[in-house]
């Protein structure tokens, strides 16, 4: 008996697309601000003014500022930090309506 080969056709289902982040995006949504100075620092710099203080980010953290939500925070060993994402977004729910 002669021998033939047999072709093995096997469909591959094309890979899932992956959503392709910019840097400048990602790196906004990491937290990359340590501590409640920086946070300030960079909210005073968005603002322009010196209004917000380490004291007001550490409340609006535990959120006991009575407007708007709480401040987006995670800690990392030991030391909080903030995402400039959350921050902007957090100062847009500070605005009146």
């Amino acid at each position: 008996m002669p021998r033939t080969a047999i072709k093995a056709t096997t469909a591959v289902a094309d890979p899932a697309p992956v959503a392709v982040v910019p840097d400048s995006e990602l790196a906004d949504q990491l937290p990359s601000l340590k501590g409640y100075k920086a946070a300030a620092d960079y909210a005073n710099q968005l603002v322009g003014t010196d209004i917000y203080t380490e004291r007001f980010i550490r409340a609006a953290t535990e959120r006991k500022v009575k407007q708007g939500t709480k401040l987006p925070s995670s800690v990392v060993s030991g030391v909080r930090g903030y995402a400039k994402a959350d921050i902007r977004d957090w100062m847009l729910s500070l605005r009146e309506v």
